[in-house]
């Protein structure tokens, strides 16, 4: 199946880009919002956490719970309080596991068939909108870090 080798070639490009991204914007700065309304990095980064598990759940309680585990469903709050390294290692954590879940549908030949909880979609359709997601978001992440070196050059002069 081309389409998804392609697919998930491009999301494993966009992780590693979202991986830079985070890393730019530096552990101090997770909770940092340049205004108000505005979404944090930590937020963001619950997000994809929140859309990786929500995929896995998508399979049922017993095959969610064995995909999953163990892992913690964080908060912003605490996401931002456990550090940039660990709170990317958690979103690592779950995009194994959705990887997992992909493998488990792909070696079934189960992927182009209706997902049961999946409004009328394919479960590609749902991978598809998952790694999109991620590639959005990732946008916004290279937004705030933008914005916050900006604000550290501002300070500096």
């Amino acid at each position: 199946m081309s389409e998804l080798n392609n697919l998930l070639r491009r999301h494993a490009v966009w992780s590693h880009h979202l991986q830079k991204v985070c890393d730019e914007i530096g552990a101090c700065e997770l909770a940092y919002k340049p205004m108000p309304e505005s979404n944090s990095a930590a937020w963001i980064l619950v997000h994809l956490i929140d859309n990786y598990r929500e995929f896995v759940e998508l399979a049922g309680p017993e095959r969610s719970e064995e995909i999953l585990g163990d892992l913690p469903r964080p908060t912003e709050s605490s996401l931002a309080r456990m550090g940039l390294r660990q709170a990317l290692e958690l979103l690592s954590d779950y995009r194994e596991a959705f990887l997992a879940l992909v493998e488990q549908l792909r070696s079934s030949e189960r992927l182009e068939q209706t997902c049961p909880a999946g409004e009328g979609k394919s479960w590609l359709d749902l991978v598809y909108a998952v790694a999109s997601h991620e590639v959005y978001h990732c946008g916004q992440l290279a937004y705030l870090s933008h914005v916050m070196q900006q604000k550290a050059k501002a300070a500096r002069e």
